[in-house]
């Protein structure tokens, strides 16, 4: 597949099932290139500053039990500000305000489709572009 110009998605999460349905649905798109997947919050920090990824995808519910995504979303937009959060909770009352303070572009239900991800993600690159 040829990603030049292709939105590079960094995922987010424990779950390996859902990281793997996600990608895979991702990975067939030629507007996206997903360049990792990682499983932590120490790891999403890390690859976000390595990878160099247009838009970070959290599932925020998966993280390991103690991390708290906010602080993760945090952590990942003062590292690369110019990089786009995208989080995925069931708890987007208690998550809005503060994944949006800590700089989340989106934030969206584990109920979207995968068919919803993707849009999704293009628009929020849109926005940063």
């Amino acid at each position: 597949m040829d990603t030049d110009g292709a939105i590079r998605v960094l995922l987010v999460g424990g779950s390996d099932a859902a990281i793997q349905g996600i990608s895979g649905t991702l990975g067939g798109s030629a507007e996206v290139e997903v360049v990792g997947e990682v499983d932590s919050s120490d790891a999403a920090v890390a690859a976000a500053a390595d990878l160099f990824p247009d838009v970070v995808l959290v599932l925020a519910d998966s993280l390991a039990s103690g991390v708290d995504g906010v602080d993760t979303m945090r952590a990942i937009t003062e590292t690369r500000p110019l990089t786009r959060v995208v989080v995925i909770t069931r708890s987007i009352l208690r998550y809005l305000v503060p994944a949006v303070k800590a700089g989340a572009a989106g934030i969206l239900s584990p109920e979207a489709s995968l068919e919803e991800v993707l849009p999704a993600i293009c628009r929020t690159h849109q926005w940063a572009t």
